[in-house]
C-alpha cells in the first residue's frame, strides 16, 4: 500500500474551538502580568532614587542645622566660649546649694501635696550641652556633697554611680548622707555602697546617718577614722521599745566633730571622742548622761537635750553617777526639753553654769519657776534671751520671775502659746524712773525684742500694744496732761515684736482701722520689725494692713 495514501486516506481530527480560547486567554493574562512587573519594577526605580535624593537632602539638611546650631552655641553660650575655665568653675560652684551638709537635716512643716524632685546639681549641668557636661565632669568642687537613698533591693547601677561620683570628687573633703528605704532588708554581707563609703572616711567632713541600727554598725571608716570630720548627725531607730543595743563605732581611731546630732542611740552608744564638741544636740538622755556630757565635751557653747528625763523607764540603772558636787560648765546656750513635763530640778542642780546666755524650755507643763530662778542666781549667770514655750504659770509669777537679777539684761523674750495681759504690758511701757518711785525696780529695761501669742481677747488690747512705742508722729503737746503722759512712756527701746493670735475667738484678731494704721506708721516711721501672724493657717495680718488700710481685718 501506498504510504502516501494510507497517509491521505487516514482521518483527521479537529482542534476543539473551547482549548483555542483558553489558551489565548494564559497568554493575554501572563502578558499583562509581565506589563505589571515592568511598571512596578520601573516605579521601584523612581521611588529608590527619591529616597536616595531624600537621603541626601536629610544629610544636607542635618548638616546645615548643625552648624546653624554650632553657631547660635557660639552667639548665645558666652559662658563656655567667652570666659576662661577658672571662671566657669567659680559660676557652676554658685550653682550648689548652700547646705553643704553642716546643717542637720529637720522634717519640713509644708503640707505641700506637689514636690518637684530635681537632679542633683552637677546631673543638671551636664544635661544642658556636651560642653557642659565635660566642665562639670572636670570640676571636683561639685562632687564633694554626695546623697545616697540606699534602695529596697541592691541595685548595680545605683553602686555605679556612687563610684563614678566618688571619682569625680578626685581627694576633696566629702559631705556624705546616707538614708535607708523602710523596706529595705539586712543582708549577711556588708552593703557594698557603705563598704565603698567606708574607704573613704579619710575625707569626711560632715556625714548624716538616717539608717536602723543594723546598717548604722556597718558605717566603720576605712581603719584610719575621720580626721577631718566636723559635722555629724545620726538618727536611728529600732522596732523595740528599749534602747538601740548597737553603737557607732569607727574602727581604731573615733571621730572627734565639732557639731553632733544624735536620735536613737544613748550617749555611751555613740563612741566618739567629745573633746572638740561645740554644738550638741541629743535626744532621750538620763541625768546622769547629761552630766556625763558636760564632762566630755569642755568646749560645748550651745547645748540642746530633747526628751531628757530624770529616770529610767525600763529601771535599768544609769552607767553614770549623778555627783555630790555641782559640775561647772560655760556654756553658752541651753536648749532643754524634759520627758512627759518632768521637773529639771535634779539636772539644774547637778549643774552650774556661770557664762549661760540664752536659755530655753520646752513643754513646761510643770514649769517651777523657783527652781529656774534660784538655779540661774546660784550660777551667777546674766541671760540675754529666754524661751518659755507652752508655759502654764501664772503672770504674777511670770513678773516675778522676770524681775529676779539674772534678767536684768535680758534682750529677747519669747512666751510661745501664752497671751501676756494688760498689766505685764504697763510693765514693760512705764518709765524705770516711774518704777523707782512705785519701789518696784527696773522690769526688763534692755529688752529689745518680745513675742507671745494671743489664745483669748481676755486682757488683751491693741491699745496697750501701741502704747509700748512713742507717737510715730512726733508732735510735742506742751498741756500737763500730755506731759505727765509723757512721763509715764519710756524711751522707746523694743525693737521687734512677734504677736501670733488664734483664729478663734475672731474677736481677739480683730484690729480696728485706726488702730491698723496707727500700727503701720510705728512700722514706717519708728522702724520696728512687727509681725502678726494668725494660726493656723499664717495668715500675714500687716500684709492685709496694707492692701487694705481702711478696712477693719478679723
Amino acid at each position: 500500500m501506498n504510504p502516501i495514501s494510507s497517509l491521505d486516506t487516514q482521518p483527521t481530527h479537529p482542534i476543539s474551538t473551547s482549548s483555542h480560547r483558553e489558551h489565548c486567554a494564559q497568554c493575554s493574562s501572563l502578558g499583562k502580568l509581565d506589563g505589571e512587573i515592568l511598571e512596578a519594577q520601573s516605579t521601584l526605580n523612581r521611588l529608590e532614587f527619591e529616597v536616595c535624593e531624600t537621603k541626601s537632602r536629610l544629610e544636607r539638611l542635618l548638616g546645615e542645622r548643625k552648624a546653624m546650631k554650632a553657631k547660635l552655641n557660639a552667639v548665645h553660650d558666652r559662658l563656655t566660649t567667652k570666659l576662661p575655665l577658672e571662671l566657669i568653675a567659680w559660676i557652676f560652684r554658685f550653682c550648689l546649694p548652700d547646705d553643704d551638709g553642716s546643717t542637720p537635716p529637720r522634717p519640713s512643716k509644708s503640707r505641700c501635696r506637689k514636690k518637684v524632685i530635681l537632679p542633683p546639681i552637677p546631673l543638671l549641668l551636664g544635661s544642658v550641652s556636651k560642653m557642659w557636661r565635660d566642665i562639670a565632669w572636670s570640676i571636683p568642687h561639685l562632687w564633694t556633697c554626695m546623697s545616697v537613698h540606699l534602695r529596697s533591693a541592691y541595685d548595680p547601677c545605683q553602686l555605679d554611680a556612687a563610684s563614678a561620683w566618688l571619682r569625680r570628687s578626685k581627694m576633696l573633703p566629702l559631705a556624705v548622707h546616707i538614708k535607708n528605704a523602710r523596706s529595705r532588708t539586712k543582708s549577711k554581707s556588708v552593703d557594698p555602697i557603705i563598704l565603698l563609703i567606708n574607704q573613704h572616711s579619710s575625707r569626711w567632713r560632715n556625714v548624716t546617718l538616717t539608717l536602723p541600727a543594723s546598717l548604722l554598725a556597718e558605717v566603720r571608716g576605712d581603719g584610719g577614722g575621720a580626721p577631718i570630720l566636723q559635722t555629724l548627725y545620726i538618727s536611728t531607730s529600732t522596732t523595740s521599745s528599749r534602747r538601740v543595743p548597737q553603737h557607732l563605732l569607727l574602727d581604731n581611731v573615733n571621730p572627734s566633730p565639732t557639731r553632733v546630732d544624735v536620735q536613737g542611740l544613748s550617749f555611751s552608744a555613740t563612741k566618739i571622742d567629745w573633746v572638740n564638741a561645740t554644738h550638741v544636740r541629743f535626744e532621750g538622755l538620763h541625768v546622769a548622761e547629761c552630766l556625763a556630757l558636760f564632762q566630755a565635751a569642755p568646749r560645748m557653747v550651745a547645748c540642746k537635750l530633747s526628751s531628757t528625763t530624770a529616770w529610767r523607764h525600763n529601771g535599768a540603772p544609769p552607767n553614770h553617777h549623778i555627783p555630790n558636787q555641782p559640775f561647772i560648765h560655760h556654756l553658752l546656750t541651753f536648749d532643754l526639753k524634759m520627758l512627759n513635763g518632768e521637773s529639771p530640778d535634779v539636772l539644774f542642780e547637778a549643774l552650774a553654769l556661770p557664762s549661760l546666755d540664752i536659755l530655753t524650755y520646752h513643754d513646761a507643763r510643770s514649769f517651777d519657776l523657783d527652781v529656774v530662778r534660784l538655779s540661774l542666781e546660784r550660777w551667777g549667770c546674766y541671760v540675754t534671751a529666754l524661751c518659755l514655750d507652752e508655759v502654764k504659770v501664772k503672770h504674777k509669777e511670770l513678773v516675778q520671775l522676770l524681775r529676779a537679777p539674772p534678767f536684768l539684761h535680758l534682750e529677747s523674750l519669747s512666751l510661745s502659746d501664752f497671751t501676756v495681759t494688760t498689766h505685764f504690758l504697763s510693765l514693760l511701757s512705764e518709765t524705770p524712773k516711774l518704777q523707782i518711785m512705785r519701789s518696784q525696780g527696773h522690769f526688763l529695761p534692755r529688752l529689745r525684742s518680745l513675742s507671745f501669742s494671743v489664745l483669748s481677747e481676755r486682757n488683751f488690747s491693741w491699745g496697750d500694744i501701741l502704747s509700748l512705742f512713742p507717737s510715730p508722729t512726733g508732735d510735742i503737746d506742751t498741756t500737763a496732761q500730755n506731759q505727765n503722759q509723757r512721763q509715764r512712756i519710756r524711751p522707746q527701746v523694743l525693737q521687734q515684736l512677734k504677736i501670733v493670735l488664734n483664729s478663734r475667738p475672731r474677736s481677739a484678731s480683730r484690729i480696728d482701722s485706726s488702730d491698723s494704721a496707727r500700727l503701720l506708721e510705728v512700722i514706717d516711721n519708728i522702724g520696728v520689725d512687727l509681725s502678726l501672724k494668725v494660726e493656723p493657717g499664717g495668715r500675714d495680718l500687716i500684709e492685709e494692713m496694707r492692701n487694705s488700710p481702711h478696712r477693719q481685718l478679723l
